[in-house]
């Protein structure tokens, strides 16, 4: 091969793929270790399993509000685009063509994520069949969803108990490229649990 033609790029871009593969490898594999923490009997303080009306009831209800917050979060990043790209296009006024439709593919496809993520993952909740959720000292597994405060930067910061909606909220936060960024991790409680999710909030908030 012709090194001078595509042997350097292709080296190159190999050694990349190399290197990202080993680090991802080392994260996941840390990651399910500490999966395996969860579900050891150490760790687990609960394990519930949830009738597919209660699922379907809680998925409802989680769709509402992930409607909302997407919504939200989309207006703000909106409204902060529109003024920097409005401070964009003053500075170099000869290219603000460009510059509206870079912005405008941006809010495009930000539109996307906001709207279309929710109704995915509501229809996938709406198709789980075995609805359950371990809680550990290290985090939750909750329908298939891994959400995990003892990895790297990840803290858990609040857990609380609204007895009204009968929902535990773990929220946790994560450090990422731009800063600081929290999840809120919403567990539904059956009917007949509710001293069993006392105790448990009381547990996670000593640590």
């Amino acid at each position: 091969m012709d090194m001078t033609r595509w042997g350097f790029g292709i080296a190159f871009i190999s050694l990349f793929l190399a290197i990202s593969f080993a680090i991802t490898s080392i994260i996941y594999a840390s990651m399910a270790r500490r999966l395996n923490m969860v579900f050891s009997d150490a760790n687990i303080l609960i394990h519930w399993e949830y009738s597919q009306e209660e699922w379907l009831r809680y998925s409802k209800e989680e769709f509402k509000k992930q409607k909302l917050e997407k919504r939200n979060i989309f207006i703000t990043i909106t409204a902060i685009t529109i003024v920097v790209g409005g401070i964009f296009a003053l500075i170099h006024r000869d290219a603000w063509k460009v510059l509206s439709i870079v912005f405008a593919g941006l809010l495009l496809l930000l539109a996307l994520i906001a709207f279309i993520i929710p109704k995915i993952k509501y229809a996938k909740d709406r198709k789980n069949i075995n609805p359950e959720v371990y809680i550990s000292l290290n985090g939750i597994y909750l329908a298939g969803e891994f959400h995990l405060w003892n990895f790297l930067t990840s803290k858990l910061e609040k857990v609380s108990f609204d007895e009204h909606e009968m929902l535990i909220t773990a929220n946790y936060s994560y450090m990422t490229r731009t800063g600081v960024s929290y999840t809120d991790v919403r567990i539904p409680v059956p009917l007949s649990r509710l001293e069993e999710a006392k105790t448990i909030v009381n547990k996670l908030r000593k640590i």
